[in-house]
């Protein structure tokens, strides 16, 4: 499935479309600074495995982020299909695209599908509160700061807080 917005395609990643460059991301610790994947060493065959479990779900939806042909980040959408919520995550592993509001433009479109096609009822999204690049992304993106867990995650020896974002589907 390709979902696409103005500038991107957010095409639903199988193995086959996982790259060096991919992996190096993964590994790479200003990337994943603020990923749970940065405790994990990652390998080609890794990431594959990882791809290949996640397509196979009925509850995840694990898109790569392409402006044309190129690989620029990764968007899932977890759904818990008991209470109509979803719960996404997104990493722009392609540095050079920081800052040019594809990350926002992600999370639009993954959001409009989930309210849209899949009918969810709420969207939220957990920050590190030192995170401020995804927490903007977020809130241009129609996010709303909805808790705040305190002390949540060790990063970079520190704790930091947990901020929760929220989006409601006005349609329901």
């Amino acid at each position: 499935m390709t979902l696409q917005s103005e500038r991107l395609s957010l095409k639903t990643l199988i193995p086959d479309m996982v790259t060096q460059k991919y992996v190096d991301w993964m590994n790479d610790p200003d990337i994943n600074k603020y990923t749970e994947s940065r405790f994990s060493k990652h390998t080609m065959d890794s990431v594959k495995s990882y791809v290949k479990d996640i397509s196979g779900s009925s509850v995840d939806y694990f898109y790569g982020i392409f402006l044309e042909r190129n690989h620029i980040g990764n968007i899932k959408l977890h759904i818990n299909e008991h209470h109509n919520l979803g719960d996404v995550g997104i990493i722009i592993g392609d540095k050079t695209q920081w800052g040019k509001g594809y990350a926002t433009e992600a999370i639009k479109t993954v959001t409009e599908h989930g309210f849209d096609k899949l009918e969810l009822n709420k969207i939220s999204a957990g920050i590190y509160a030192n995170n401020t690049g995804s927490r903007k992304a977020f809130e241009k993106a129609g996010y709303e700061q909805e808790a705040v867990h305190k002390r949540t995650y060790l990063c970079g020896g520190e704790y930091a807080d947990e901020i929760i974002v929220s989006r409601w589907n006005d349609k329901k």
